[in-house]
């Protein structure tokens, strides 16, 4: 059965709330989003499963995410009532600054599970601007 619009709207909310987790610091409504063996890869490294993608996020939010907002655009998404990928732009912002921080984009794949989507993978690919940004942060510690 081919993706209905309700499940693209589905998705997208899907993305807003992780995006929103990372932005309001809140850990419970980021591990709303997962799959129980779900994992998130990107520039960190990898990590896979709800135990550790839970211990991981304080770590994610020092990294890169504190202080900024997170904007996820142009999806495209495919798939079936069941399963599907999604492609997508993030753009991030300093808060504080009204600057860029940096862009990049996400592979993901998810399932339906009970009648909710959630992702089984995240694999963020950061724009070169991100890494130098990274290495300037890594310079401060």
């Amino acid at each position: 059965m081919k993706l209905t619009a309700e499940d693209k709207l589905d998705i997208i909310q899907l993305t807003a709330t992780f995006d929103n987790a990372m932005d309001s610091e809140n850990v419970e409504k980021y591990m709303t989003v997962w799959a129980d063996d779900g994992e998130l890869s990107g520039f960190w490294g990898s990590t896979k499963g709800k135990e550790d993608l839970r211990k991981q996020f304080p770590g994610l939010l020092d990294s890169f995410a504190r202080g900024r907002r997170h904007l996820l655009t142009n999806h495209e998404i495919e798939g079936d009532g069941k399963n599907a990928t999604m492609y997508c732009y993030l753009t991030v912002f300093n808060r504080d600054e009204n600057t860029m921080a940096g862009t990049g984009t996400f592979n993901d794949v998810l399932i339906k599970e009970d009648g909710k989507w959630l992702f089984v993978k995240r694999e963020l690919s950061a724009d070169p601007n991100v890494m130098k940004l990274i290495e300037s942060l890594q310079g401060d510690n």
